[in-house]
């Protein structure tokens, strides 16, 4: 990461994206040092505003940050690399990526003191995701994902002991939605997947 009063350069993972306007991005972004930042791309609906495409959740790149008024960082460039094509490309485990980072976002306060640790976490898991060999190995991740991001924000519960499943997924999900005061939008579709292939018991 380089760094000055008004300029940021660094490696980030996109953790959320929200409309602004008609043609501007609010992103939500977990860097490596710095925590997670909030950063608006302007005109980032705009046609050739960036060259690589406009940045999207899962994304992870170099990312040139200017610093606008207050703490809100203006995305000057953003250099996306290949990573995670194939998350994107099977439905359960984009669904599981999606809730995990999610889960992830929730927990993640700026600038948290241990960031780069995250950091690592999140692309740990976002690398296992992509390598799982099928829905239940999916599932298992990211269980692993939610017990590894409450234990290193010191939110670690007595859920710790249980075998890992879906039991333990959903207890470990509804500990994030106590913590973090908002609901997992995205856990209803992990519901889903786990129903649609009976191994909610497992």
């Amino acid at each position: 990461m380089q760094t000055t009063n008004s300029e940021l350069a660094c490696l980030g993972l996109v953790l959320r994206t929200q409309a602004y306007g008609d043609n501007d991005l609010i992103l939500t972004i977990l860097t490596t040092d710095s925590g997670k930042l909030a950063a608006i791309a302007k005109s980032a609906k705009a046609q050739k505003k960036f060259s690589s495409g406009i940045p999207e959740i899962l994304d992870l790149g170099n990312f040139d940050l200017r610093k606008g008024r207050g703490s809100l960082f203006y995305v000057h460039s953003f250099k996306p690399q290949q990573a995670f094509k194939q998350i994107r490309s099977n439905l359960n485990s984009f669904v599981c990526a999606c809730c995990w980072i999610e889960g992830l976002e929730h927990l993640t306060s700026e600038a948290h003191p241990e960031s780069h640790e995250l950091f690592e976490i999140a692309l740990s898991i976002l690398r296992k995701l992509e390598q799982a060999s099928d829905a239940r190995a999916t599932c298992k991740i990211l269980c692993q994902g939610f017990e590894a991001a409450l234990e290193q924000t010191g939110f670690g519960s007595e859920h710790a002991r249980l075998p890992t499943g879906f039991k333990k997924m959903s207890a470990l999900a509804a500990r994030i939605v106590d913590i973090s005061g908002r609901e997992l939008k995205s856990w209803g579709s992990v519901v889903e997947i786990v129903d649609r292939l009976g191994i909610g018991a497992k």
